[in-house]
């Protein structure tokens, strides 16, 4: 197809549409994003249709199209989209040597961390538990935190008791949280000011006379408070002393015994519990 603009003499000249869309879409990326809607690009000896070019490098474009997705070299690429990618022969090869050796260090390292978990596969060790996070991702295996591993590790027949434990421990200092914010806001107050003119009184209700004018107030009865108080306080003590004996039992409680797998799940180790300390056991 051939798009005629007039020449200011009168007569015509003729403009390849493709190369109009082209130069089109590269001022103006789609959605706010760096993606490339391209209705036809053609690319080597092929017209790719529904073209969204996804990624450009100076040695290829990643290109998605009606039939699926492509690598194309960017040797075979338009010229408008090899001079906004930078392209040059040296360019793409200096690209795609230093694309290679980023990849053969990722390999090395994930093979180094393989080798690593298959030389510890079946030699249990004692692992205490920091946090658990139970998130789909992980394929149902909890994922913890654990003292000596930074990482953490995804956790094969984690044991109820643990779960418990930590559960409970949290439960705790939340409630100690919550009985501490209502002592701060249950305090006696102080006699209302006395006022200049005798106010006129309503039973629980008195009129409190400043500068404003006379305000109605609710005297509260002074001994329930200090009743509700003490209540609270005597729940506080509770609390804090059932958090101090958790206190002392945490490590036992949230340790266990595990190995590695020797394998990975989304990238994290697995390891497998054997079984908790007899201590924590026997509780």
């Amino acid at each position: 197809m051939t798009f005629f603009a007039p020449k200011s003499d009168g007569n015509r000249k003729a403009i390849p549409v493709l190369l109009t869309l082209i130069l089109s879409v590269l001022s103006a990326p789609a959605g706010g994003t760096n993606e490339i809607r391209v209705g036809a690009l053609p690319a080597g000896d092929k017209i790719y249709t529904n073209a969204i070019i996804t990624r450009m490098t100076p040695a290829y474009a990643v290109v998605s199209y009606q039939d699926g997705m492509v690598q194309i070299p960017m040797s075979n690429m338009p010229a408008a989209f090899q001079a906004q990618s930078g392209y040059t022969p040296e360019k793409a090869a200096q690209f795609l040597d230093q694309e290679r050796q980023t990849q053969r260090k990722r390999r090395a390292a994930f093979l180094a961390q393989q080798a690593a978990l298959q030389d510890l596969a079946g030699t249990n060790r004692i692992v205490r538990i920091t946090d658990i996070d139970d998130d789909p991702s992980y394929g149902g295996f909890p994922f913890c935190s654990v003292d000596g591993l930074s990482s953490g590790i995804l956790v094969e027949n984690f044991p109820d008791s643990v779960r418990q434990f930590m559960s409970g421990y949290r439960q705790l200092q939340a409630d100690i949280a919550d009985c501490q914010q209502q002592l701060d806001n249950l305090k006696v107050p102080k006699p209302p000011p006395v006022p200049t003119n005798s106010p006129p009184r309503l039973g629980k209700q008195t009129w409190v006379g400043g500068s404003g004018g006379y305000a109605r107030i609710v005297i509260p009865n002074n001994d329930d408070i200090a009743a509700a108080r003490q209540n609270i306080e005597d729940r506080l003590k509770m609390l804090n002393d059932r958090r101090a004996q958790a206190t002392t039992n945490y490590n036992l409680y949230t340790t266990i015994i595990a190995h590695p797998s020797g394998q990975t799940y989304v990238g994290k180790p697995i390891w497998v519990c054997v079984g908790i300390p007899a201590a924590a056991a026997a509780r």
